[in-house]
């Protein structure tokens, strides 16, 4: 209890201090003997992102980014000039200039950094597990080819149900740590920082919207390509555009599509007969 007291004490003087305050303790800090190398920095973050984000891939791939791109230009850029400029001694001449020591310096960190990079980003211990990954990425596929295959309709205020489903998990994420466990099941929901557990969890949650949002886009796409290969999508585009006409009145229960689509193919049937 009293350690949590006195956490919570630090987290709010954390947030009393000011930019400039900040600014100054970092000038103080900057002036001193042991600075002129890295002496007192954490070398164990040296291969990661600033932004925890853009750990495991982005980073890495970023890095080798800029490192090819600078490899593929000091190919093409070193030759090329000096083919242009025809001198005696091309090579020499080439490393009189402090552009070109620069550039090549340059060129070879980023090169080196991206191998550190990525070495230590695949090495870096994680709070899941391995197969944890193959939990969120293989239903993500199939979820994914699931939505262009079948033939269920997707229903934008059907986001609703993810959005009860979160608030359910989060509740009881507050109820297990609210009952004696300190630790917290996920880094991010941490109950003993409730302003920010609730903001991930609203953030979330939220995300819900935008994703029912893409798959009712990709649903739309299935129908669309459906109907234009003269398949049962057509069934309901048309149902779509006369959904305001009196004539094609809409049957709530979906009965109507149910007929509809049976009609098509029994029609279909009896042409190829």
């Amino acid at each position: 209890m009293l350690h949590g007291n006195n956490r919570a004490m630090g987290d709010k003087a954390e947030g009393r201090r000011t930019c400039c305050q900040t600014l100054g303790k970092a000038f103080r800090y900057e002036f001193k003997c042991r600075n002129l190398g890295f002496s007192g920095a954490n070398y164990e973050l040296f291969p990661f992102a600033q932004w925890k984000w853009m750990d495991k891939y982005f980073y890495p791939i970023y890095r080798f980014f800029i490192a090819v791109g600078l490899l593929v230009w000091a190919c093409v850029e070193i030759p090329l000039g000096i083919e242009l400029r025809g001198l005696k001694h091309p090579w020499i001449n080439y490393f009189l200039y402090a552009t070109n020591w620069s550039f090549l310096t340059y060129t070879f960190s980023s090169s080196v950094f991206a191998i550190f990079c990525t070495f230590y980003n695949c090495k870096k211990a994680r709070f899941y597990l391995p197969e944890s990954e193959f939990k969120h990425t293989i239903p993500a596929i199939t979820v994914f080819l699931d939505v262009c295959v079948n033939g269920l309709p997707i229903r934008l205020f059907h986001t609703i149900y993810p959005m009860i489903y979160g608030v359910i998990y989060v509740t009881f994420s507050y109820i297990y740590y609210n009952a004696g466990h300190n630790k917290p099941i996920y880094p991010v929901l941490d109950w003993s920082k409730p302003g920010k557990a609730a903001s991930v969890s609203a953030t979330v949650i939220a995300v819900c919207v935008v994703v029912q949002f893409v798959l009712y886009l990709l649903y739309i796409g299935r129908i669309t390509l459906s109907a234009r290969l003269n398949g049962r999508g057509k069934v309901v585009i048309d149902r779509w555009w006369n959904a305001g006409s009196q004539a094609t009145p809409i049957d709530a229960s979906g009965e109507a599509d149910i007929e509809a689509v049976e009609w098509e193919e029994k029609y279909q049937l009896e042409q190829k007969e």
